[in-house]
């Protein structure tokens, strides 16, 4: 199937976009800001979107989140800045909307397994990294890696951060940063769940192996503790979704998953000799202090927020007394996104996240026999929980936004065209 999706325009596009997205592969400059050619490949599914298809709500709150990072260029003090997160940002709504508009299931589902065996790459290094550091330590030295991570990010981190050189962490030869890496991977679990349906579920549940053990070997410890919880929650959904008090057995399912993480810390904690703990203790009051600053500076500028670089340049202000590094970005994408473009914005984002997270609910519900809204469910979760915490947007993140609203769009029930409505209207009558 994969061959024969190979074969047509559209899926050709599809195809190398959602491989690009993996190894972005960075070789053009444009105003100082390196452009990989995964963004030219997403951007080209803009041809492939057909608004028929599309959920109406979900658009409208799509172009208002985005009306709200244009406007926003009027108080942002980086154009740069702006030009580069617009453009980021838009990648999620183009997955999701192309994705969504592409009716055969056969050649999305043939799509997302070449975009996994191509990220599996990445999760096989990211072990590798983890057994072996002075091999992780070789690549960052090497020019080869700013095919792979954006040469921006590498000067600007390298040396500043002890996320990157730390030998506990890997993110495999795609990220330096080992949480983002572990987010990757995680909705590329949630991408595996998925594909399994019917009998045909040992190649994915070799892939989604795979991925669980790069999580692992990442080192990140809010990505093993978000994934316990997510997958408990995931789980619960499958099992009760016939259920009529399913409200109050998910709310069950989520005290169940919040004790097993836990009980899981717990352990990590002993089997580390109260490093897990202590590392923990120290990460979240860095998260803290950045929170305490981001209320500051909420109450300073409430509704419009401080526009795009207008973050880097408050925190300096107050980095010193709190703790920081005075480059660290917010690490909360509700926060981002209210820094960036203001309240609504924020709102909107919140919104969107809400609507999303029903539909694909709702689709679990009415869907048997496939895993496909539950994967789903795992991988938006995941990415989501992690960018509560961890310093990429929620829709923006150059290697996640795209393949993201590709597995949402393929969690969800597709639209009925005017001829099936038509159809299904005729037969009840």
């Amino acid at each position: 199937m994969t061959r024969d999706m190979l074969t047509t325009p559209a899926g050709l596009v599809f195809c190398t976009a959602l491989v690009a997205s993996v190894f972005q592969i960075y070789t053009v400059a444009v105003g100082g800001f390196y452009v990989p050619l995964s963004l030219a490949l997403s951007m080209l599914c803009l041809l492939y979107i057909a608004p028929s298809s599309i959920d109406r709500r979900v658009m409208l709150m799509a172009l208002l989140y985005m009306a709200t990072l244009l406007v926003s260029i009027a108080w942002s003090p980086s154009f740069s800045a702006w030009a580069n997160g617009v453009v980021y940002q838009s990648l999620f709504f183009i997955g999701l909307f192309s994705f969504q508009s592409m009716k055969n299931n056969d050649a999305r589902r043939s799509a997302i397994r070449l975009f996994l065996l191509a990220a599996s790459a990445n999760a096989i290094v990211t072990v590798i990294f983890r057994i072996v550091p002075a091999l992780k330590m070789a690549y960052l030295s090497t020019s080869v890696r700013a095919l792979f991570i954006n040469p921006n990010t590498v000067e600007s981190v390298l040396g500043k951060n002890i996320n990157v050189t730390d030998v506990s962490k890997s993110g495999g030869f795609l990220f330096i940063n080992g949480n983002t890496g572990a987010a990757f991977n995680m909705m590329c679990l949630g991408m595996s769940v998925c594909l399994m349906q019917g009998s045909n579920k040992r190649g994915p549940l070799l892939l989604a192996t795979i991925f669980l053990s790069s999580i692992v070997a990442s080192g990140s410890k809010s990505a093993l503790l978000v994934s316990v919880a997510v997958i408990v929650i995931a789980a619960a959904l499958y099992f009760l979704r016939t259920n009529r008090f399913l409200p109050l057995l998910v709310v069950g399912a989520i005290v169940v998953s919040i004790l097993l993480v836990l009980f899981t810390s717990g352990i990590f904690d002993k089997v580390a000799a109260g490093k897990f703990s202590q590392d923990t203790a120290q990460t979240s009051s860095y998260r803290v202090g950045l929170l305490q600053v981001a209320g500051i500076l909420f109450r300073q500028n409430p509704i419009l927020g401080l526009g795009f670089g207008g973050w880097e340049r408050k925190l300096p202000s107050y980095a010193d007394f709190y703790g920081l590094s005075p480059e660290w970005p917010p690490h909360n994408s509700v926060v981002m996104a209210w820094a960036q473009a203001g309240l609504l914005s924020a709102l909107v984002l919140i919104a969107l996240f809400g609507y999303i997270l029903t539909a694909l609910i709702k689709s679990y519900q009415k869907t048997s026999g496939s895993f496909r809204p539950g994967g789903a469910i795992i991988a938006f979760l995941c990415v989501t929980a992690m960018s509560l915490g961890d310093p990429y947007p929620l829709f923006g993140n150059s290697s996640m936004a795209f393949p993201l609203g590709c597995v949402v769009a393929f969690g969800l029930r597709q639209r009925a065209t005017v001829k099936q409505a038509v159809e299904r209207r005729t037969s009840r009558a």
